[in-house]
């Protein structure tokens, strides 16, 4: 069945014979357009393009294979139409030759074809990123070097300038940063030349001048705040109980404001600000209303300091003091880029020694062979194109580019070279969204796309240049794209991200989702807001705490939506039906993986909600890297002692730590290395270090001959590490990491430099510079999972249900306040630092350049949020929370900004956020939105009540454990005793609640169950602390009972035992259990656990096979196996629920909660129901045993079924006893 295009759709299909900007907004379909589009040029009946003369630039080289297969799928359609079509077939067969391709990658292949003129060596390769890096330093390092050893002056005055402290590494990252920012531009040492021309005064539109305009920009912007704000201060204070003491202090302050406003210049406005003395605020009458007065009281406060904040920061200087400023910090400035461009050189030396590129050279190469450079007379770039750009841009008939909102300055040269736009035929064709332009730190730049958008025509009124927007959505409900065109249409407009959020740029719905009668379908975006109690004091929101209440939150949020009677009902294509939302449809999404996807998936995983994330770092902290790493270190030197103490303690060698401190105090002397060679036989561990030593000797002898790979994979079998990391949980993805770190060094041994030594350098110098390779990625093999990722990684893809974290999360403005900040237009920013009184100054051009990134800043938040909230296809829901000690200053805030007038929320508003919350609250808060976003404060300790086990024992801890204190009873009691804690003593009217304890175990509630069947009742509330003390009591030992005491050794066998049998079970393979009885699978089950030292010796030894296949080969134990294949066997689950004491103690009349605390052996899900399970090593007959389980431990059973179904929400049908006794299965 062919696909209906839309009116725009079909527009951008047919569009020929000029150039074409396709505006593509979230889901509208545009890589299937795009496709289409393709495969008809390819396909013309009367004007058909060859396949080989298209060229079409994607963003990564997944999209590029995607694309590729779905015009292989066109092509395939359209032969099954017509198999002898000839002019098809041939496109066919010539689709794995077509240019579809990165920019990288087209960039490559053109220098390659041409690499006579532009005398390269066509086997150049490309450098690793972390080996570039390497190279980086050590030509910095060279350079500083040649500078030093040159003496020059103007150098020396650099560096005492600005390094850091006594080191000078700080100027060998300027120069680096500043070097690698250039490359970003089509002639680096133009954009540097520009750069220094900003610190020429006699230069037009120099620094000083675009300082004095931003000023006066951000004074205007304050003033347009206040405007309102003195109004409704005034309002205030003429109020009824209002605070007229206040009047006169508020028209003072607008005195001030009206005289800003008269002012046109620079310097005047300067004068005004410093001369403005602030009023104090007088007292005010008892009658005054004080939420009024805290309000007017607000308002001057933060006009008086926003105020003093211009002064202090753009109107620190007269115009012309601005421009001496300049002028003294031009020297250094001038240093610094001759510095990067000496470098620039150098590294391309040295890069040409090595027959290697990197990407930038790729981009600069290619555009060396496209054009010719020169300078006019008024300092611009004169474009000549080459005989190649002429030869390539014939060649190409179309030149198409994806994602082309997110190039850069030089892509965009290369892709206008490779036109026929200079010549007037109208050949590119690009798509893209501004609004999801989020790789501004790749030197993205939004405004390439800007430009065009706003000059090209829109429809067909323009034959050369064309416009259309793609504005209908094909993802998502209605109920998803009303909530993101109320929130942007508030928040996104062309002052700050370059685009007004009209109805242009707004989402319509396109997607017809099937009706659903009877279904429980999304309704509207959800807004989650946790909220403290106004008396915790977390330090910030990003602290351990709060990040887990936000986890703690979601989770809820996922049990609720995937609720296999009540959750969420969403519409499956590949089905053609609905059906109940599961957790492979749920996606969390974060601005940042780090530091909390880890935590999301602990939280999820306690509340056993499977999910998956991948971390984009982490890789050298892994035991097993850790561990191999050190290894390689002491084949390399065996003199280290930290490496080799480490992988003698390791598995590898497997010394104890007792071993250890024997070995080394018997030669105290030297290294460990010579230690360990003088160890005598009779030392403790001395067989094993024999052996390693051994090992060793050959692992060093071999490393002589062996290429660096071969070596490290030599380490694996010899030692055996590789099987054994298996056998650890997570085994799999620990293998891969191995199998990583094998990758790295063949790719390093391409390189540069290839021994041991030099890779052992380059791993510390990858530490060193924070860089990580990520844990390896492992094939999803069960989809059954929560994903968690970045919104990054989200980009182009979607999901059913959406769960967008941490909106709270303070954004990251670090680009504006390291030493060196830099700007594509205004160039670079440095302190002014005076050397004869040794202070430094931020200096004003640094301070403008910093908020021209802040505000870049803001406007590429802005667009991560709007792919975050696009992502969902049927519900989305964000979660937020603020500081807590900060929260109800915040919602003052938010709800008096919700309470501006106008679609559209002003420049101060939108410019002063430092979280999506500042955006979002306001929008949600003032009760337009109620139809579109559903709004919710979430209270913390209602939260806290939901099982939040680790919050609520922080609380209990204190007090659990001074009721376990206890006082020895005094053997001498006297009357004053008597009178104290005799009969005669004061009696608390609820003493039954001293007896009851803040938590309890699900043990000790079977134990006192068991004893009230057994005795008689005892007085109402009393039985608990009669046991408590007839258990607890703490007595010397010689008053204790010897025969107790051999009692107790017994009991301490069996429980020995017990421990041993659960933990075996909490380990063993079920979904690997074969069909038949095997006890030599189930032997090497245990002894790898032993081996991983998952299982101790003595454990294993405690272990009776027999016992275990018993339960593990039972009818039950295929069950378990079954459902851990499904991945729906849960073991070891621990929970904690707060219950009512009434329900403990039905004779206590009180509403105080206890805490019941328990793990659960294990169950499974079955059909939708919960099968509970429990095991048994208690000794009992075979004739009464299973009666007398089923009384012992029914209590027990019955909390662990409440637990189960009020976290799961879902019906235990089956409670069994597995009695390793009776060798059978009891059902309760």
């Amino acid at each position: 069945m062919s696909i209906q295009w839309s009116e725009k759709q079909q527009a951008v299909i047919d569009a020929r014979g000029c150039s074409v900007l396709v505006s593509a907004a979230a889901g509208s379909g545009k890589t299937a357009v795009l496709v289409e589009r393709l495969i008809r040029l390819l396909t013309d009946e009367k004007h058909p393009v060859d396949i080989e003369r298209l060229l079409v630039v994607t963003f990564t080289n997944a999209a590029a294979a995607e694309m590729r297969e779905r015009i292989g799928r066109g092509l395939d359609q359209k032969l099954l139409e017509e198999p002898d079509h000839t002019a098809w077939i041939r496109q066919k067969l010539l689709l794995p030759c077509a240019q579809i391709s990165t920019i990288h990658s087209l960039c490559l292949k053109t220098i390659r074809e041409h690499f006579e003129v532009l005398d390269l060596d066509p086997s150049f390769r490309l450098g690793d990123e972390a080996e570039l890096k390497l190279l980086k330093s050590d030509v910095a390092e060279d350079v500083m070097e040649t500078y030093y050893a040159s003496e020059n002056r103007a150098f020396r005055a650099f560096v005492d300038r600005y390094a850091n402290g006594k080191t000078d590494q700080g100027i060998a990252e300027m120069i680096i940063a500043l070097y690698d920012y250039s490359r970003g531009f089509p002639w680096p040492e133009y954009w540097l030349k520009h750069c220094l021309a900003a610190y020429s005064t006699d230069e037009e539109h120099n620094g000083a001048d675009q300082v004095k305009e931003f000023a006066m920009m951000q004074l205007n912007n304050v003033l347009t705040k206040y405007l309102p704000l003195f109004e409704e201060a005034r309002a205030f204070c003429l109020e009824p109980n209002g605070v007229e003491a206040y009047l006169p202090v508020i028209e003072d302050d607008k005195k001030w404001f009206q005289m800003l406003g008269e002012s046109e210049d620079y310097d005047g406005s300067r004068e005004i600000l410093h001369k403005i003395v602030w009023k104090r605020l007088p007292r005010t009458a008892a009658s005054v209303d004080p939420k009024i007065k805290e309000k007017v009281k607000e308002i001057h406060a933060d006009f008086k300091s926003e105020i003093e904040g211009l002064r202090d920061g753009y109107f620190v200087h007269t115009f012309e003091e601005l421009k001496a400023e300049l002028t003294y910090i031009r020297p250094s400035v001038r240093m610094l880029i001759e510095l990067t461009e000496v470098f620039g050189q150098q590294f391309m030396a040295v890069k040409n020694d090595r027959n290697m590129l990197d990407f930038s050279d790729l981009e600069h190469y290619m555009l060396q062979l496209l054009a010719d450079f020169s300078e006019d007379e008024q300092g611009q770039m004169q474009v000549k194109p080459t005989s190649a750009a002429d030869e390539l841009s014939e060649f190409y008939e179309e030149v198409v580019c994806d994602e082309y909102q997110d190039s850069n300055q030089v892509q965009e040269l290369i892709l206008s070279l490779l036109s026929r736009e200079r010549k007037g035929q109208y050949n590119r064709f690009m798509v893209g969204d501004v609004k999801q332009s989020i790789y501004r730190f790749r030197l993205a730049d939004a405004a390439i796309f800007m430009e065009k958008y706003h000059h090209y025509a829109l429809g067909e009124s323009q034959k050369t240049r064309q416009r259309i927007d793609l504005s209908q959505n094909f993802r998502s409900r209605e109920s998803v794209l009303s909530g993101v065109n109320y929130i942007f249409r508030k928040i996104m407009k062309k002052s700050l991200g370059g685009i007004d959020y009209d109805d242009q740029a707004a989402l319509y719905p396109g997607m017809a989702f099937p009706e659903a009668k009877g279904k429980n379908i999304a309704d509207n975006t959800e807004l989650l807001f946790l909220k403290g109690d106004g008396e915790t004091t977390e330090p910030d929101n990003e602290s351990l705490d709060s990040v887990e209440l936000e986890a703690k939150l979601a989770a809820v949020r996922i049990r609720e939506l995937t609720d296999p009677e009540y959750g969420m009902d969403i519409y499956d294509g590949a089905l053609g039906d609905y059906r109940k939302a599961g957790y492979k449809d749920i996606v969390i999404l974060l601005r940042t993986v780090t530091g909390w996807a880890e935590k999301f998936v602990d939280v999820l995983a306690s509340e056993n909600i499977p999910s998956t994330a991948e971390m984009s770092a982490g890789f050298f902290d892994t035991l097993e890297i850790r561990t191999m790493l050190q290894f390689l270190a002491i084949v390399d030197n065996p003199g280290q002692d930290i490496p080799l103490a480490a992988v003698l303690c390791s598995p590898i060698a497997g010394i104890s730590s007792e071993e250890m401190a024997l070995i080394r105090s018997k030669h105290s002397e030297g290294s460990l290395f010579g230690a360990c060679m003088a160890c005598s036989e009779e030392t403790p561990g001395a067989a094993k270090l024999k052996k390693f030593l051994a090992m060793f000797h050959d692992i060093r002898r071999a490393s002589v001959y062996l290429e660096l790979h071969e070596l490290i994979r030599y380490i694996y079998d010899r030692t055996g590490y590789y099987d054994y990391v298996q056998a650890l949980p997570g085994g799999e993805r620990r293998k891969a990491n191995l199998d990583l770190l094998r990758e790295r060094a063949v790719a390093y041994a391409a390189g540069s430099y290839s021994s041991l030594f030099d890779f052992m350098r380059y791993i510390e110098q990858l530490k060193k510079n924070q860089i990580d390779f990520g844990e390896a990625v492992m094939p999803e093999n069960d989809k059954g999972r929560v994903r968690i990722m970045s919104i990054h990684k989200s980009k182009g893809l979607e999901y059913p249900i959406v769960i967008l974290a941490g909106l709270g999360k303070k954004f990251n403005f670090q680009d504006s306040i390291s030493k060196l900040v830099m700007h594509a237009k205004s160039g670079i920013g440095l302190d002014a630092v005076n050397l004869q009184t040794r202070k430094k100054m931020t200096s004003a051009y640094k301070k403008f350049i910093a908020a021209r990134l802040n505000l870049e800043t803001l406007a590429e938040e802005q667009r991560i949020l709007y792919v975050a909230m696009t992502r969902a296809k049927e519900k989305l829901i964000m979660t937020g929370m603020e500081s807590l000690k900060n929260t109800d200053k915040k919602l003052e805030i938010w709800q008096r900004n919700s309470g501006i007038l106008g679609e559209v929320f002003p420049d101060w508003m939108l410019t002063s956020a430092r979280s999506y919350l500042d955006w979002i609250m306001p929008a949600v808060m003032n009760g337009e939105a109620e139809n579109v976003v559903t709004f919710r404060m979430v209270d913390i300790r209602a939260l806290a009540g939901r099982e939040v086990g680790r919050v609520i024992d922080k609380k209990w801890q204190k007090e659990e454990l001074l009721q376990r204190k206890h006082t020895l009873p005094d053997v001498s009691e006297t009357d004053v005793s008597k009178r104290l804690f005799g009969e005669e003593a004061w009696q608390y009217p609820q003493k039954a609640l001293l007896s009851v304890k803040g938590k309890y175990s699900v043990s000790e509630l079977k134990k006192y169950a068991m004893e009230a069947i057994m005795e008689a009742a005892p007085a109402p509330g009393m039985a608990l602390a009669e046991k408590q003390s007839e258990t607890e009591e703490a007595l010397p030992d010689f008053m204790k009972d010897k025969e107790a005491d051999e009692t107790h050794e017994v009991s301490n066998v069996g429980a020995f035992r017990g421990t041993a049998y659960h933990r075996a079970l909490e380990l063993i393979d079920f979904a690997g259990r074969p069909d038949e009885r095997d006890e030599a699978w189930l032997r090497s089950q245990l002894n790898a656990m032993t081996s991983a030292g998952r299982l101790s010796g003595e454990q294993r030894q405690s272990i009776r096979i027999r016992d275990i296949a018993d339960m593990v080969f039972s009818n039950l134990g295929l069950r378990m196996a079954e459902a851990d294949r499904r991945h729906e066997l849960y073991r070891e689950a621990q929970f904690v629920m707060g219950v009512p004491v009434s329900a403990l103690y039905p004779e206590v009349d009180s509403e105080e909660t206890v805490l019941i605390q328990g793990i659960i052996d294990a169950y499974f899900e079955e059909n939708g129901e919960l099968i509970l399970l429990d095991y048994k090593t208690d000794h009992v007959s075979k004739q009464d045993g299973a009666d007398i389980l089923k009384k012992r431990y029914k209590r027990q059973l019955d909390d662990y079924q409440q637990a189960l179904e009020q976290m799961l929400q879902k019906k235990v049908r089956q409670k069994l006893i597995y009695s390793f006794a009776l060798k059978c299965w009891i059902e309760i």
